[in-house]
């Protein structure tokens, strides 16, 4: 089963968003900080990395930065899920995000079918 891990301070919006990708087949792990995430990615990986970038503390652009980083995970697909603005996404993209889901426009079916797209990246786990 794939494993993703969501990453975001917004804990109702993490676990709603967890329970909707764990009914459709994902293992789904929630970080509700940058530095639980790192230490999760370390001790678990994961197949892919959904973050939200605007955390306090240690926020997603150091979990971004730290993942491009680190050999083991530089192709992991790191998905920004956020509000940001366009010059905020071109420096995510640069960083080495892999796409942006812009939160509350993007549809549950829009990002099963983004998800999707990874193909082996993510869904070799479900083979």
């Amino acid at each position: 089963m794939p494993r993703l891990l969501l990453v975001d301070a917004d804990t109702d919006a993490c676990n709603a968003l967890a329970r909707l990708l764990r009914a459709v087949g994902y293992c789904v792990d929630c970080a509700y900080s940058g530095a639980a995430a790192i230490d999760h990615l370390t001790r678990l990986g994961a197949d892919a990395v959904i973050v939200d970038l605007n955390m306090p503390q240690l926020d997603g652009w150091n979990v971004l930065k730290w993942t491009r980083e680190r050999l083991s995970h530089a192709t992991i697909p790191v998905i920004v899920h956020s509000d940001l603005c366009e010059s905020h996404w071109k420096l995510a993209r640069q960083m080495g995000a892999n796409e942006l889901w812009v939160r509350g426009t993007c549809s549950f079916d829009a990002i099963c079918d983004s998800l999707e797209q990874y193909g082996e990246r993510v869904l070799v786990a479900a083979a």
